[in-house]
């Protein structure tokens, strides 16, 4: 077997999560915009939210049979983690409620910008000059891209 290859194949039960967490993933992208809570403040949507998106993760933890997930010490470590995405969530709500979906989902995507260019000066990731020319082009491409979408 060659690196970076698996021999897993795919099962149904990993498409139906697949599946679940995609459309989950849509609900939550599109979330203050639904039309039930589309007149709620944007704190008084977080919170039903935020406890969604707990509920939803206990749930896996013990459908997947994992419970033991609940006494490890590094899983309470990740709360700074969460904390760090609720803040970016509520951000997030804000903004969709400010400027929009299409723009705060834009907005909302850029972090990938911060993340690699932490990646490379933060974590000091190695990249050989052909490797960075490629990252830079694509960060370049990344803002192009958005700023296109937002004044579209």
């Amino acid at each position: 077997m060659t690196e970076g290859t698996s021999s897993k194949k795919v099962t149904t039960g990993d498409f139906l999560f697949l599946l679940c967490t995609t459309i989950g993933y849509w609900i939550y992208s599109a979330f203050p915009k639904i039309p039930v809570v589309a007149d709620q403040s944007a704190l008084g949507i977080f919170l039903p939210e935020m406890l969604g998106i707990l509920l939803g993760s206990v749930i896996y933890t013990v459908a997947s049979g994992n419970i033991s997930a609940f006494k490890q010490r590094e899983q309470y470590l990740n709360i700074l983690g969460g904390l760090s995405w609720g803040i970016a969530a509520l951000a997030y709500i804000f903004a969709g409620k400010a400027l929009g979906i299409t723009t705060a989902f834009v907005f909302s995507q850029m972090n990938v910008i911060i993340a690699t260019i932490g990646g490379v000066f933060i974590l000091h990731e190695q990249k050989t000059s052909r490797e960075m020319s490629f990252t830079i082009l694509g960060i370049v491409l990344i803002v192009i891209g958005s700023i296109a979408t937002t004044f579209a």
